[in-house]
């Protein structure tokens, strides 16, 4: 994260950084107001919160659940509640677990469900291109990092060398991180596209069945 707070600073003329809990709906919508306040306006906004507490729904306690919907669910939803009409652009950071499912993630997959349900709605609300991403699994950036878990390593990967050799006994690769930035940015420059849902994945849909 400061890497890349360096990394902007150096093309950018202004890098601000707040950190809040965007299931704190009071504080966020706060954050966002100082940002119409101080800059004028917002062109986009990139909604990537989420956690996963992966257990078997017998095992799932209505707490976890709740973390794990409302970090998504109820995030997005105070955003697009502050943000105004004219915004330029509003992209959700899906998963492929909403569309067909996943063994232990039975919250995952209802937020990420929500959250297409709604840039479905709010494509109605905002001027610029809203769109759900709904992303299968991603690769690391740095190959010697690879396979590390989430905030291990250099290379940001959230896939155990364990879970990558599953997803290639099913047919499933991992999305290079430089083809999924290109893919966002393709998706912002689409803005004659109505559809706010789009999948993104390495293999075939059949791959990805939760009952396979």
């Amino acid at each position: 994260m400061r890497a890349t707070i360096a990394a902007l600073s150096e093309t950018a003329s202004f890098v601000r950084y707040h950190a809040v809990d965007v299931r704190d709906a009071g504080a966020l919508r706060a954050v966002v107001a100082t940002i119409y306040a101080e800059r004028g306006r917002i062109d986009g906004v990139v909604h990537g919160a989420g956690v996963c507490e992966d257990k078997l729904l017998r095992d799932k306690t209505p707490e976890s659940f709740e973390r794990v919907f409302s970090t998504k669910v109820d995030g997005a939803r105070t955003l697009a509640g502050a943000l105004r009409p004219d915004l330029g652009f509003l992209v959700l950071f899906g998963s492929v677990s909403g569309v067909f499912g996943n063994r232990g993630q039975v919250d995952y997959s209802a937020a990420n469900d929500a959250l297409d349900t709604c840039a479905h709605a709010w494509a109605r609300r905002f001027r610029g291109r809203v769109v759900s991403l709904d992303w299968g699994p991603w690769g690391s950036s740095d190959p010697a990092g690879r396979g590390a878990g989430a905030g291990e390593g250099t290379g940001g990967g959230m896939v155990s060398a364990e879970l990558e050799r599953a997803y290639a006994q099913r047919g499933i690769g991992l999305i290079d991180p430089d083809a999924g930035v290109a893919a966002v940015l393709r998706e912002l420059a689409a803005a004659d596209v109505d559809d706010p849902q789009v999948v993104y994945m390495c293999g075939s849909p059949d791959a990805f069945d939760a009952r396979a």
